[in-house]
């Protein structure tokens, strides 16, 4: 992981998740965007260090939240709402939801295999190709409330799909 384009695109895939984190640790809107920007500047030095089997992202968290604790430091009256304790808590929920994410991909994309042709058509049509529901309906050559039936049976079978290869339902949990 060394080119400047790899960084870019990463950092860009993961900027939404990023800026979470950093809106969970501050609450000032101008001191969450000196942080971001102070963080994406931390990390294009570091770019290089980053072993390619640690998460960009979690990586990202790290550095946000030391620059943080640092900023808490040498501004006294800065807008942060979390103590250092707290910050390692959310890390820590960041870390575990964006482990469960993975394997819920894996098991979405299994789920989605084992769908009829058809449903899995609607569903790229849907959620690949951003078409709403008459659109649909009109390259199937059915009626929309067919549709709509069909996406919503489809994200029912889905999610029961996704319970059952990860075990929610033993463990009592829900999507």
């Amino acid at each position: 992981m060394e080119t400047r384009e790899e960084f870019v695109t990463m950092l860009l895939r993961h900027e939404p998740e990023l800026r979470g984190f950093i809106c969970a640790l501050c609450g000032d809107p101008s001191e969450r965007e000196d942080l971001f920007q102070e963080t994406a500047l931390a990390m294009w030095r570091g770019y290089g260090e980053l072993r390619q089997q640690a998460s960009f992202a979690a990586w990202g968290r790290g550095i946000a939240a030391n620059l943080m604790l640092q900023n808490r430091s040498r501004k006294s009256r800065a807008a942060i709402v979390l103590s250092p304790e707290a910050m390692e808590a959310v890390l820590k929920a960041f870390e575990r939801t964006e482990s469960d994410a993975g394997e819920r991909k894996q098991a979405l994309n299994a789920c989605i295999e084992k769908l009829p042709p058809r449903s899995r058509e609607m569903l790229t049509l849907r959620y690949e190709q951003g078409l709403r529901g008459a659109e649909i309906a009109a390259r199937m050559d059915a009626s929309l409330d067919v549709v709509h039936q069909t996406l919503s049976r489809v994200r029912a079978a889905l999610a029961e799909c996704i319970r059952r290869r990860m075990g929610w339902r033993e463990k009592g949990e829900d999507i």
